[in-house]
């Protein structure tokens, strides 16, 4: 929320809001998703959803949880904003990711 003011506030018009739901933590999880594309809509900004099953990658690649949360949070990119060029300006993330 704070990043997402912060940009608003210095002006930023042509955002997208991108959200990635790694499936860690069940209904949070995707209560999280369900909050950002309302949240999105409510500003009028484009949103790009995505989930990732961390915890099967983690478990079939045989990497931690941390190390599978990383390559997850970049890699989607690919996909979030669909035929638009998403350049990302800042990422949120922390221990709860």
């Amino acid at each position: 929320m704070a990043l997402l003011d912060s940009l608003l506030d210095a002006g930023y018009q042509r955002l997208i809001v991108c959200h990635l739901d790694h499936r860690l933590r069940g209904r949070s999880s995707t209560a999280d998703a369900k909050f950002v594309k309302t949240l999105a809509a409510k500003l009028k900004l484009d949103c790009e959803l995505d989930r990732v099953d961390v915890g099967g990658y983690a478990l079939v690649s045989a990497d931690s949880i941390e190390l599978a949360t990383g390559i997850a949070a970049t890699a989607p990119h690919t996909k979030l904003g669909g035929s638009t060029i998403v350049r990302p300006v800042l990422r949120r993330a922390d221990a709860s990711d």
